[in-house]
């Protein structure tokens, strides 16, 4: 049920329908939850950042996004610690903090450059190059 819930949640959010995303995701986390899945609680919190960031909600965004790190780096999956470091860097970036976005988008390039997933590689490579960093004082 709760992948369910989550896949009806991606549709919802696909479709722009933002509210039903919430509802569809928040069902998936709390069975996640109740069953204990740490990886569904992560991808839930990391959806649930995604509509976050989607409506310009940054600070809920970086809030799902830490707790879905968080499972992440204890599970030890990579792929999905590189995915929220970018998600991360794109928060950062529209909130106009460069130096920040450059090392979180740094960090998810090491992560997927390490597992070979070149496709996230040239993505990010592309967000790097999109902007330079403020000098350090």
């Amino acid at each position: 049920m709760a992948v369910g819930y989550a896949n009806l949640g991606v549709i919802a959010m696909a479709r722009g329908d933002w509210e039903v995303a919430v509802d569809y995701f928040t069902q998936a986390l709390a069975l996640d939850e109740e069953l204990g899945r740490k990886e569904g609680m992560a991808m839930q919190n990391g959806n649930l950042g995604v509509v976050a960031a989607a409506r310009d909600d940054f600070d809920a965004a970086v809030d799902y996004f830490n707790q879905a790190l968080a499972r992440y780096e204890e599970l030890g999956r990579k792929e999905g610690m590189a995915q929220i470091y970018a998600n991360l860097g794109a928060v950062a970036f529209k909130r106009g903090e460069l130096l920040e976005a450059r090392q979180l988008w740094v960090q998810a390039r090491g992560l997927f450059a390490e597992m070979g997933v070149q496709p996230k590689v040239a993505l990010i490579d592309e967000s790097l190059a999109d902007f330079e960093p403020p000098a350090e004082p």
